[in-house]
């Protein structure tokens, strides 16, 4: 690869024809709107934060192909998170 948007079009291409993300692995989303959860970031900072929307562009991008589904109220709120980042917070259970 060669460049960022070589990459950005290797890995739509490969979320496409593999679909390792919910929903369409046929697995639904483990959160919902409102839902509080624990955010863990690349770096294991722990934050509690409630999620506040879906990340689903059309067209899908380099973001969404990697996982990136959730939106939460942090001042970054326009930048979505993986659900792999995300566990249940202690006082609530998980959305169905």
């Amino acid at each position: 690869m060669s460049c960022h948007g070589d990459w950005q079009k290797e890995v739509i291409l490969r979320h496409n024809a593999e679909s390792p993300f919910a929903p369409e692995n046929g697995q639904p989303l483990k959160f919902g709107i409102g839902d509080h959860v624990i955010y863990t970031n690349d770096n294991g900072v722990v934050f509690n934060q409630k999620i506040t929307g879906f990340y689903k562009p059309e067209p899908i991008d380099s973001l969404y192909a990697t996982g990136c589904r959730y939106l939460l109220n942090t001042d970054c709120y326009w930048m979505p998170v993986r659900e792999n980042n995300l566990s249940v917070h202690s006082d609530q259970g998980v959305s169905q």
